[in-house]
């Protein structure tokens, strides 16, 4: 686990979330994953790269590997500050969510009907 990682789980578990709960785990990592993609662009790139980097990871050389992918240069403390950013952003988002709850969304479905109750089809 990197760094990134680390501190969005710290997050996470400040927030409410049980890391013991295979479920809230899982949904978390699916709640990151969907707000890179709503992050500004260079901001989500410098994230997701730092996301997806093993353990020990360092700046300078996940930079390298940006500059790569984009084409263009993009210096250590450039990346580092966008990653920063990007951090705070999931790091607000991931605290303004409640974990302990296993509803992901309003039930869109009908309440259930009184036993013996008929249905009438049309």
């Amino acid at each position: 686990m990197n760094n990134l990682q680390r501190r969005l789980f710290r997050a996470f578990a400040d927030a409410g979330g049980d890391l013991c709960d295979d479920a809230q785990v899982e949904r978390l990592i699916r709640y990151v994953e969907g707000r890179l993609l709503l992050l500004p662009p260079k901001i989500r790139e410098a994230v997701e790269v730092m996301w997806r980097s093993p353990e020990g990871a360092e700046y300078r050389g996940v930079a390298e590997q940006l500059t790569a992918r984009a084409g263009g240069l993009v210096s250590v403390t450039t990346f580092r500050q966008r990653v920063s950013r990007g951090l705070r952003m999931l790091e607000q988002a991931i605290a303004g969510r409640r974990w302990d709850t296993h509803v992901l969304a309003p039930s869109t479905a009908a309440p259930p009907r009184p036993p013996g109750e008929r249905v009438l089809r049309r």
